[in-house]
């Protein structure tokens, strides 16, 4: 069954979601194997790793594709990122917000989401503290993602200062650093940081933009192929 089908011509949301993972890291096992190697993240960081691992497959999709033409298309993939979100390993479990969600910056958008789609009141500074559905969390989560990608991939263009090779290599570098921030607890500009921590986060986002832009070029030449 050709994957051209199932994006080009069925708009199968459930063969979609089947394949979005295969589509954006065909090789991912052994990426994330390199990824760990190198990290060694304890429990805490490896949950956040899968959670940031899968919200950046729905981000990478809904980025290349949020401007087809094709209305069924979109229709399809928006439902199989739905479909994609529910087949999150951790998806039916509870989880410590302030242990999902790390990053300041993120912690407030979060809360605010949280507060006004759903009314669900939480500040970022009571995150530690408060328990929540994996389920609930990925129904404000991923645009949040979604729009730091496109946040990522437009800071790395506008580096390469009209060199699109260069652009993609910022903004791989860039998916780096926020695949980093929302797995380590590290604060890179920390007055007190150790040379370990910087080192460490480092080698992370190295890592990441790697695997990163792996992703960005699979789902990018796949593009070429289909008809969406």
């Amino acid at each position: 069954m050709a994957l051209f089908n199932l994006f080009g011509k069925k708009h199968d949301p459930d063969e979609i979601a089947a394949h979005l993972e295969k589509i954006v890291w065909p090789d991912y096992p052994s990426n994330m194997a390199d990824y760990v190697k190198a990290v060694r993240p304890d429990a805490h960081e490896q949950a956040r790793m899968r959670l940031t691992t899968h919200l950046f497959v729905i981000a990478a999709t809904h980025n290349t594709f949020v401007f087809s033409k094709n209305a069924k298309f979109r229709e399809a993939l928006a439902n199989a990122h739905g479909i994609f979100l529910k087949r999150f390993l951790d998806y039916n479990k509870t989880v410590n917000l302030g242990q999902a969600v790390i990053w300041q910056a993120e912690r407030e958008k979060v809360s605010s989401e949280l507060r006004d789609r759903l009314g669900i009141l939480i500040s970022p500074a009571a995150f530690d503290s408060n328990e929540i559905p994996y389920k609930t969390l990925l129904r404000v989560l991923p645009e949040i993602r979604n729009n730091g990608y496109m946040c990522d991939l437009t800071l790395g263009m506008s580096h390469g200062k009209g060199d699109a090779q260069a652009g993609v290599a910022f903004a791989a570098q860039a998916f780096g650093m926020s695949f980093t921030k929302y797995v380590l607890r590290i604060d890179p500009t920390a007055p007190d940081l150790t040379s370990a921590a910087a080192e460490r986060f480092q080698i992370s986002t190295g890592h990441a933009a790697i695997q990163c832009f792996r992703g960005f070029c699979n789902i990018a030449d796949y593009s070429k192929t289909i008809d969406a």
